[in-house]
């Protein structure tokens, strides 16, 4: 939902299953940096609406009770389902979130350029080095998003859920059964794809991959945002139908098997 708000194109779901921690950072912050996690990644930036957004959105959690997950509702509150702290990376900054901090700690932002003062470079790629470079962090700069999921492996003041690879897996393997019309009913996303770490070895197995292809792709884009602009311009509730039609395939890749379905959407 994040990243389609963004107006990405890309989504790529990885599970890490390696149990690594980061005892050269800093105390305060080993929490966030720690496997198994789950990583969630796409090709847009969170804008300033976007990094306000999640500061209301640590507001409203205080508010609400932040040890009862029951209140956090739907979209991005639900991860805390899964994990006890947050670290958000886009543009030039980074975000820690836990909710079970004090109010004045629950929510803390640093500028992606000093994250090696609080983690040392090393071991800022050991964790992230798929999608981010030396040079993103020494630049300061990261034209993306990501996020980073510790998973929760003992019941804490959060939540009694604990989040194992049967959970993780479960959760890719409902995704198979939407997958074929998911990426459909979006204005934006093109490509969502599920990978895996395998904890003995760092090498990227790839669960499920479903993609919009078609050979006037340029023109699909260009209806697609069209359609988001009209639905813009009138907050999502025109006074008259709105349309967008085109066609398109839906390719799924999962395993050695591949399957496609023409749409006409």
């Amino acid at each position: 939902q994040n990243a389609e708000d963004a107006g990405a194109t890309l989504v790529e779901v990885l599970h890490d299953t390696r149990k690594v921690q980061c005892p050269r950072a800093h105390n305060a912050v080993q929490k966030f940096l720690k496997g198994p996690a789950l990583c969630l990644y796409n090709n847009a930036t969170f804008t300033t609406d976007d990094w306000e957004g999640i500061r209301k959105l640590s507001d409203s959690i205080k508010k609400d009770d932040p040890l009862k997950v029951g209140q956090f509702g739907l979209g991005f509150k639900s991860v805390f389902h899964i994990t006890d702290a947050v670290t958000i990376i886009s543009g030039d900054k980074v975000l820690f979130m836990d909710p079970s901090e004090p109010e004045n700690k629950m929510c803390r932002i640093v500028s992606l350029k000093k994250l090696t003062n609080i983690c040392p470079l090393e071991d800022c790629l050991l964790f992230w080095s798929n999608y981010m470079s030396t040079q993103n962090i020494n630049d300061g700069h990261f034209a993306a998003t990501l996020f980073w999921f510790p998973l929760r492996e003992s019941p804490s003041k959060i939540s009694d859920t604990v989040y194992s690879h049967s959970h993780v897996t479960r959760l890719f393997q409902s995704f198979g059964v939407e997958a074929p019309v998911c990426l459909t009913f979006l204005n934006s996303l093109e490509k969502i794809c599920l990978k895996r770490i395998n904890e003995n070895h760092n090498n990227i197995e790839i669960i499920h991959e479903v993609e919009l292809i078609s050979p006037c792709m340029t023109e699909v884009q260009q209806k697609r945002r069209d359609f988001k602009q009209k639905l813009l311009k009138c907050n999502g509730i025109p006074s008259q139908t709105t349309t967008c039609y085109y066609e398109a395939t839906i390719q799924s890749v999962k395993g050695n098997s591949t399957e496609e379905q023409i749409m006409h959407i």
